[in-house]
């Protein structure tokens, strides 16, 4: 199975680490677990406790109230375009059975928050090589390999660039 580059890939991965630990140390664990049951599927924890859909829409809905805070202080299109950056990324960081595409969702509006405001240039380069490397399962077949590639790495670069010179 694959995960996308979230909260819940690091949650699962904790659960991992912590299964390899229990078992070195000889500390007993539930049993039943798979988090690798198919490509969609639930994963059911063996030593971390196992996340519900409710659970990730309080947290998700959490993670937005500092955001809607600010909005709602101070109300400027500026703090608007952040925030629609920011709630895009805290529904792809703890949303549900969230897809390695929706990371475009907050890429998309961050692009635009760039060319006027140099300072979320780097914020944006990491974000786009992170998105755009994370779209990489979804090209799976070898022929595609080296256009995937190429413009990965081009469009790596090029943005790179274009920030030196700012």
């Amino acid at each position: 199975a694959y995960w996308a580059p979230n909260f819940w890939a690091l949650y699962n991965a904790a659960d991992r680490l912590l299964i390899a630990a229990f078992r070195l140390l000889r500390l007993p664990i539930s049993s039943g677990g798979s988090s690798t049951g198919g490509l969609v599927g639930d994963v059911a924890h063996l030593v971390l406790p196992s996340i519900s859909p409710p659970m990730t829409m309080l947290i998700t809905l959490l993670s937005l109230l500092p955001l809607m805070w600010k909005l709602w202080r101070s109300p400027t299109l500026q703090v608007l375009q952040l925030a629609t950056v920011q709630s895009a990324l805290c529904f792809f960081m703890f949303g549900w059975h969230v897809h390695e595409k929706a990371l475009l969702t907050a890429l998309v509006p961050l692009s635009l928050i760039v060319p006027p405001d140099a300072r979320f240039g780097v914020t944006s380069l990491l974000m786009t090589i992170v998105g755009h490397y994370s779209l990489f399962p979804l090209l799976y077949d070898p022929h595609e390999t080296p256009s995937q590639v190429l413009l990965f790495v081009v469009h790596s670069t090029l943005p790179g660039l274009w920030l030196r010179r700012r």
